[in-house]
């Protein structure tokens, strides 16, 4: 069955819902899922989200997660609904700067107030996405001059607000104060590697490309890489390709660098495997216990 294009797709789902066509409706719903992209991803997530299909859902959220500066600054972002604004808000990783994305909802938030027909002012602007939401901007994380330049000339801060968060901004690294705004900065969508640190990546599909062969790898959680593993004549051993606006990530990377990630997914696999059959023992025992008390 050809679909003509995205919009078109969607009005007939919509047709195929109401008028229970559950085929059409099926088809409909896999041409989307082929067709997620930056152009059409507000509506195919707004889509997903009306439907409930979360496989369709998961797959737009994957392309916003790995391409969010360019995702928000679409000039339809500002027509979004306020739960597409919260979904965005409330991810660990995000690849955008936190003054990018405060920037492109405080617009959003402005275009809201323009259809609630009120003035665009600050207290205005937190009205329209919300105090609990508006918390979910990650001010601690923020560079200090563009926290000054930017977030304090905007005035949607309050004052006693303002000071605990220069505090947090400008003490060094340790302990954080007891505040409303989340402190840790987001991760990025790719893998990076710090002297310091173990490297980690979004849940997605990730796929390394070596010289002769590739690895694809579905990750649901964090790919830890050992100091003793990594080479050390590079910071960041994992240089991320150009991609497109649709997902997964993949990365080249040289033989060497390819077998010890290849060893390490074989080791977070195997961990997951022993994960699921204790949590299906522990299952099974609960089951019988009940059935036999």
């Amino acid at each position: 069955m050809g679909f003509q294009g995205v919009t078109n797709t969607i009005h007939t789902l919509y047709a195929a819902r109401k008028y229970c066509f559950y085929d059409l409706a099926r088809a409909c719903v896999n041409y989307l899922e082929n067709n997620v992209c930056a152009e059409h991803i507000f509506s195919i997530l707004q889509t997903a989200i009306n439907f409930h299909e979360d496989r369709l859902l998961n797959l737009c959220m994957r392309l916003v997660i790995n391409n969010t500066s360019e995702v928000i600054n679409r000039e339809d972002f500002k027509n979004v609904k306020k739960e597409i604004v919260v979904m965005i808000l409330e991810q660990d990783v995000l690849n955008a700067k936190e003054i990018e994305l405060f920037d492109r909802v405080m617009k959003w938030a402005a275009s809201d107030c323009d259809r609630l027909k009120i003035s665009a002012v600050p207290l205005n602007q937190r009205f329209a996405l919300g105090d609990h939401n508006f918390a979910l901007i990650r001010f601690p994380a923020m560079d200090g001059k563009e926290f000054a330049t930017q977030v304090l000339d905007s005035g949607v801060l309050r004052k006693d607000e303002i000071i605990p968060i220069l505090n947090v901004i400008m003490q060094p690294p340790g302990d954080k104060p007891n505040l409303p705004y989340p402190c840790q900065p987001r991760r990025q969508p790719c893998l990076a590697i710090d002297p310091l640190d173990t490297a980690s990546v979004a849940s997605s599909e990730i796929t390394f490309i070596g010289e002769w062969r590739l690895h694809r790898f579905n990750s649901f959680g964090h790919i830890a890489v050992q100091s003793d593993e990594r080479p050390a004549d590079k910071r960041g051993f994992l240089g991320e390709c150009k991609r497109s606006c649709s997902p997964p990530p993949r990365f080249n990377v040289d033989e060497d660098e390819f077998e010890k990630i290849v060893k390490n997914l074989r080791q977070l696999k195997r961990l997951a495997i022993d994960e699921a059959h204790f949590q299906w023992n522990k299952m099974h025992k609960a089951n019988m216990n009940a059935h036999y008390r």
